[in-house]
């Protein structure tokens, strides 16, 4: 494996079978790739409605971002996908709006695609996945 690269599963997210939650390459600057989040609480149980999975995936999402010493400040990208996106983009706008610190309110935010889906597994209603950079800078 190469030395600039650490994978790693977050305690706080439930573990996942056969791929990482998080890839972090090391270099000249910073990258981070996280895995799709799942609206699944630590223990690996389904958020009961699409409200509880939206949130469930952010706190996830916040686990992972904390991971590796950042917050949702640091994202580039978000990827969501959504089941019945035309009855469900605002539940998840809603939460995703009470998430955001009031600096991030204020400046530009992430870029952001939510996509209308096909259930992700038998109950999931939400994912997302994202990216985030630092610009080259440690965290600290």
């Amino acid at each position: 494996m190469p030395e600039n690269l650490r994978f790693s599963n977050p305690d706080a997210i439930a573990k996942p079978p056969g791929y990482t939650h998080v890839v972090e390459v090391i270099g000249p600057g910073r990258l981070v790739y996280f895995a799709g989040q799942l609206g699944l609480d630590r223990s690996g149980k389904m958020g009961g409605d699409i409200r509880e999975q939206i949130e469930l995936a952010f706190q996830n999402l916040k686990a992972a971002l904390a991971s590796v010493g950042v917050g949702f400040d640091h994202l580039v990208k978000i990827n969501n996908y959504i089941v019945d996106i035309g009855k469900n983009i605002g539940h998840f706008r809603e939460i995703r709006d009470s998430i955001s610190t009031p600096r991030r309110r204020r400046a530009p935010r992430s870029a952001c695609r939510s996509w209308r889906g096909p259930a992700l597994c038998s109950k999931s209603r939400a994912s997302r996945s994202c990216r985030r950079s630092d610009g080259g800078r440690r965290p600290g």
